[in-house]
């Protein structure tokens, strides 16, 4: 029989010594000495729009949870501290009890209680690993004495006879295992299985912790059914649409027939299902689970035998939570808009009033003068935005004058020519030595975005205040919704990312540094201005930063917008300083974002405070995959092997640069053995005519190099989002596997050998 008077004293035996040795030592000692402080406040600063809904002291004590799993993990820090002098202070039961740790790594773990043999002890399952570990956690039963949580989520150690938790405890009233499957599995597309998710959970434990924020939700219920997500989806290779239609309700659209039950179609049921004639699929959705089981029997008895029991279910709470701690819209039925849009207009009229428009803006842009392009664009029924955004991206092609040129004209209004330079460099650097002086750094973070919309043109930045650290004073505009978006993605994958990914988004940055490090082209637009600055880390260094170039003095068309950006980013870090909540607005969505936004005439322009939701979609970029079919068949034909790829596009940190043109940073194409590290295919790319060109190539580029393979790869792993997406359809065409994952070591090795190659 289990003497759990004896395991109780042991548990706060050891309650006692962790309180001495982890909570009064190692967290402040790994935090100082190992750069687990920054990498803690880099994790919870992504997710601020959560932690600020937290009172101050729960958010101190999940980061306090954060830093114990990085030191008493699979691989921790515990390792090494076990050698360091500073350990030395402990002796007896302490060390004794640091050792224990070490030899059984802790971690974190959602499971379900099966039994309470004890008061204070639960029988728990891991709802991943399905492995039973007994419990001790008076907090647990606490929680549960006062609710009726069905899911927890605890950071576990080991003491020689059970498991205790440590730090807060996620006690989830409506969420259950599918729900952290899909939560997983939105976190990190191309996640498979629980064996990839537990991995998911202890690389990358912040998201989860977010969950917290969705814990308290209840389940909701409509009389006796729950209103739940429910969803599954079969191959099917035909339907006999025409028999169905006589007991469903049938519509159609673009290859998808839609087929509603009568039995089922109102609330809360509203249960239906979409046939896919292109992909032969099947998907049966509805918002009960006996709504769900009738529309499948319902089809059943057409003498098919799909299964009642779903591949997805999901709770609202996890749905809702899901979208505002990943700030994103989920589409969980792609089918369902079929049903409630119109048909988009005709394309090739568009084309033809593109074309017309081009033919009237070019000879003014080509002879130095800004076109009217409000006038053309009326004139051939081009949308103003659509206008704009084609004009700018003309007029970035022709490059920028170099500043000390002075007969080098700045186009402002239509057909007006001026000398702009010595006035426009005296007003950037004027406003960038009032933010020098201010320093909002002080009182702002990387991540307290706002956005400022430029008058006329329309363009939007969003602006990011760097500093905070006290180790690099600069502020950066991010350009349009592309260049937010990939902003929130770099920081999101801060701790596998490259900090030379920087380079491949499209923003300004404008920093503060040494005389010595400005490049001469810099020191005479300072003194075309008539300024001078003293001091170190004083001096403003202005930057344009085009994709996959090397960044330089800002081009004519971005010069313009810069002294509109500084006024602004004044305006708003003052009134932060009083109200630090101002940058954001709740909403039923998520957090809307502060876009400073100008009215009025030119002359007498009115700045109004204007909330935006930002989704993924809005700075997606679209991609013209060109590929061989040849290739892709060549290499669906070769025979199958269980090698495992991986393959990664890397900038290397060595431009290149010709006489009269801007220099570029060169790109490896990185195909990786994953066992031995063993490099079987690399190629080099460069980023002309620019980066989104020289993307497009990839997949033809990852056929060549597979084709010259013998065998097929068992798999292909890839880290980023955008090989993810480059590589889909090619690769499923060639009959390869490809996975999404979070880290790949011997990638990272094979880079860092790459790169020390170049270093001089």
């Amino acid at each position: 029989m289990t003497n759990y008077e004896s395991i109780r004293k042991r548990c706060e035996r050891n309650t006692r010594i962790a309180a001495k040795v982890v909570d009064g030592f190692l967290l402040g000692f790994a935090a100082r000495h190992h750069g687990l402080e920054g990498k803690m406040n880099r994790q919870f600063e992504r997710f601020r729009h959560v932690t600020r809904k937290f009172e101050k002291g729960g958010i101190e004590f999940m980061k306090s949870q954060f830093i114990v799993h990085r030191i008493f993990r699979e691989g921790g820090l515990i390792g090494k501290f076990l050698n360091n002098p500073a350990l030395k202070r402990f002796t007896g039961e302490e060390l004794d009890y640091l050792l224990q740790q070490a030899e059984r790594p802790w971690r974190f773990s959602f499971s379900e209680i099966t039994s309470e043999p004890e008061k204070d002890f639960f029988q728990m399952q891991d709802i991943f690993s399905g492995e039973e570990f007994l419990l001790f956690s008076p907090g647990v039963a606490g929680m549960k004495a006062s609710g009726g949580p069905i899911l927890w989520f605890n950071l576990i150690g080991f003491n020689g006879s059970c498991w205790q938790s440590y730090g807060p405890i996620g006690a989830y009233n409506s969420f259950r295992a599918d729900d952290i499957y899909f939560f997983a599995t939105e976190l990190l597309p191309g996640l498979e299985g629980d064996e990839e998710i537990l991995e998911d959970i202890e690389n990358n434990p912040g998201p989860y912790m977010m969950l917290l924020s969705g814990a308290s939700y209840p389940r909701t219920f409509h009389k006796e059914d729950e209103i739940l997500y429910v969803m599954a989806e079969y191959d099917l290779n035909s339907l006999n649409t025409a028999e169905l239609s006589k007991s469903f309700k049938t519509e159609y659209n673009e290859g998808i027939y839609r087929f509603v039950p009568e039995t089922w179609e109102e609330h809360p049921h509203l249960a239906q299902a979409f046939y896919d004639e292109n992909l032969n699929i099947i998907l049966f959705t509805a918002l009960t689970e006996r709504g769900f089981r009738g529309l499948v029997d319902e089809v059943n008895a057409y003498g098919h035998r799909f299964s009642e029991i779903p591949f997805l279910r999901i709770s609202t709470s996890m749905l809702a939570t899901t979208q505002e701690i990943l700030k994103k819209v989920v589409v969980l039925n792609e089918y369902d808009g079929l049903f409630h849009v119109e048909p988009p207009e005709e394309d090739q009229r568009t084309v033809d009033n593109l074309n017309a428009f081009m033919a009237l803006v070019l000879p003014d842009i080509n002879a130095g003068r800004m076109p009217d392009v409000e006038a053309a664009a009326e004139e051939t029924g081009v949308h103003i935005e659509t206008a704009r955004d084609m004009v700018e991206m003309v007029m970035e092609k022709t490059g920028r004058p170099e500043a000390h040129d002075k007969q080098q004209k700045l186009d402002l209004e239509p057909g007006q020519v001026v000398d702009p330079w010595p006035a426009i460099y005296r007003r950037i650097y004027t406003l960038a030595g009032e933010i020098r002086k201010l320093g909002p750094w002080k009182w702002m973070y990387e991540t307290d975005l706002f956005g400022v919309k430029i008058p006329e043109t329309g363009r939007v930045y969003f602006v990011s205040v760097m500093g905070s650290e006290g180790a690099f004073f600069a502020l950066s505009a991010y350009k349009g919704y592309e260049g937010l978006m990939q902003f929130f993605d770099f920081q999101e994958h801060a701790d596998t990312m490259p900090p030379e990914t920087i380079l491949t988004i499209p923003h300004l940055m404008l920093s503060f540094t040494n005389r010595e490090e400005l490049s001469v082209e810099h020191l005479a637009s300072i003194k075309e201005a008539g300024l001078s600055f003293r001091g170190k880390g004083n001096w403003p260094h202005l930057e344009e930063f085009v994709p996959g170039f090397i960044p330089e003095l800002p081009g004519v068309n971005m010069l313009v917008d810069i002294p509109v950006i500084l006024e602004q980013v004044l305006e708003v870090a003052r009134r932060v300083k009083q109200d630090p909540g101002c940058l954001f607005r709740e909403g039923d969505a998520g957090d809307a974002i502060l876009v400073r936004t100008p009215s009025g005439s030119p002359g007498r322009l009115h700045w109004e405070d204007r909330y935006e939701m930002v989704y993924p979609e809005q700075g997606s970029r679209k991609f013209n995959l060109t590929y061989s079919a040849g290739s892709r068949e060549k290499v669906s034909r070769l025979p199958q092997s269980r090698t495992i790829f991986q393959l990664d596009l890397v900038l290397l940190p060595a431009p290149v640069k010709e006489r009269g043109q801007r220099g570029y940073f060169p790109f490896v194409l990185l195909l990786v053995e994953k066992e031995s590290g063993m490099i079987p295919g690399m190629q080099t790319l460069v980023p002309l005519p620019d980066l989104h060109v020289m993307y497009e190539s990839v997949p033809q580029k990852v056929l060549d190099e597979l084709g010259k393979l013998k065998f097929r790869p068992g798999r292909i792993e890839v880290r980023s989002d955008i090989l993810y997406q480059l590589l889909q359809e090619p690769l499923k065409g060639a009959n390869c596997r490809l996975l999404q994952v979070k880290r790949m070591p011997q990638m990272e090795e094979a880079i860092e050998s790459l790169v020390s190659h170049l270093e001089p």
